[in-house]
């Protein structure tokens, strides 16, 4: 069995620090990349310093795509190499011991997704998720590349319920440490993704995939796990 979490960061060394090292600290067995911009590689020398040499962390650079994009890309990239992507923002914090192992268990060897308790919106929306790499592999995305930034977490949700293996486990904690409650400043890159605009154009967007793409996407992923044979997990 193998995990992938992918964290898109901008601007944020010390989150990315935080971040890494709850993981470490949490998690089982997933890997880890932190996806970077190649113009803001100055600005984590401290996260690759303490994240070289080591087999279980990557950090990758491409250049600006936002988050959606980014994510994306990478998630495209190394789906084929994993049984699971995970995504977390460069504002989450694990906290459960064991996260990893309980929502991929959670999952299964179906296509789906799971997701943990953010403090925040909890069961309403999966700020943080894990899902089958299967659908990544069969759309060829992690969310609609329509998408800049918002209504991810409503796409991944979405996804999990057409599927009907959306889980949501309410005792693992992956807090959200978001400037809506108090727990992060109000800095530039929220400033510059919590727009008015921004909110618009991505509610216009994920309205327009779900009701013209939306259900093709699940009966692609449905016939696609008809035609293979489950994950075989090895640990």
């Amino acid at each position: 069995m193998r995990m992938l979490t992918i964290i898109p960061t901008r601007g944020r060394n010390d989150n990315a620090v935080r971040l890494y090292e709850a993981i470490n600290a949490t998690a089982d067995f997933t890997e880890v990349v932190f996806a970077i911009d190649d113009d803001d590689t100055k600005t984590y020398a401290d996260l690759m310093n303490k994240t070289a040499g080591l087999n279980n962390v990557k950090v990758v650079v491409a250049h600006q795509m936002g988050m959606s994009g980014t994510l994306n890309h990478w998630a495209k990239w190394f789906a084929p190499d994993y049984d699971y992507i995970a995504f977390m923002g460069d504002d989450h914090l694990p906290i459960t011991a064991g996260w990893d192992t309980l929502l991929a268990n959670a999952i299964g060897d179906n296509a789906g997704m799971a997701y943990g308790n953010d403090l925040l919106q909890g069961e309403n929306l999966p700020t943080a998720v894990v899902m089958s790499s299967t659908i990544i592999k069969t759309l060829g995305f992690m969310s609609p590349p329509a998408l800049k930034h918002l209504f991810l977490d409503n796409f991944w949700l979405a996804i999990g319920k057409g599927l009907e293996n959306a889980n949501y486990l309410p005792d693992v904690i992956i807090e959200h440490l978001h400037y809506t409650n108090g727990k992060a400043e109000h800095d530039e890159r929220y400033a510059a993704v919590n727009t008015a605009e921004m909110h618009n154009g991505d509610q216009l967007a994920f309205s327009e995939y779900m009701g013209e793409q939306f259900a093709k996407d699940i009966q692609a992923i449905n016939k696609q796990c008809k035609s293979s044979s489950p994950m075989t997990h090895t640990a």
